[in-house]
């Protein structure tokens, strides 16, 4: 049962699946039985409060074809841990969906790392290395195209964590 409940109280409000918090036992249960959705908030919470890249694709991997935006995120952190290749495999896989969908994910996820109150630092700025795709020199984050946009969204994972 576990496995299949809904975690929108923890998208919500963040700080209830925090390690000592008042609800994080019933969040460990639902890790314990698998829930894709807890698993892709942990990775959340290990990538934007732990800052351990490792153990937040860990729990990434298992959300993924499972939790919309765990691809996107998967991509990203793939890209901010000097990864590429692996970043542009998860890329490939994003961008088989359609733009919109994409875009949407972007969103989404921005506006849940604004919920988290990610306590800012440099943890990642160091380990941001990334080639930038040749196209990226006419782009911003406004005027984008596939190939670069989860560049952009990297960086902004980054900066923002």
């Amino acid at each position: 049962m576990l496995a299949r409940v809904e975690m929108r109280q923890y998208r919500q409000n963040p700080v209830l699946m925090r390690v000592g918090g008042l609800f994080r036992k019933q969040f460990d249960d639902a890790l314990e039985a698998n829930n894709p959705e807890a698993h892709y908030l942990e990775g959340l919470r290990y990538a934007c409060w732990e800052k351990d890249l490792v153990m937040a694709k860990k729990h990434i991997f298992k959300a993924v074809n499972k939790v919309d935006e765990a691809l996107f995120v998967m991509a990203m952190l793939s890209i901010c841990g000097g990864e590429k290749e692996l970043g542009e495999f998860f890329t490939e896989q994003l961008f088989a969906l359609p733009w919109a969908e994409v875009l949407a994910m972007g969103d989404s996820l921005f506006s849940a790392l604004e919920r988290m109150a990610v306590r800012h630092g440099t943890a990642y700025k160091l380990t941001w290395n990334g080639a930038h795709p040749p196209c990226v020199s006419i782009h911003n984050i406004y005027n984008r195209c596939e190939e670069c946009y989860i560049f952009f969204c990297s960086k902004e994972f980054c900066r923002r964590c």
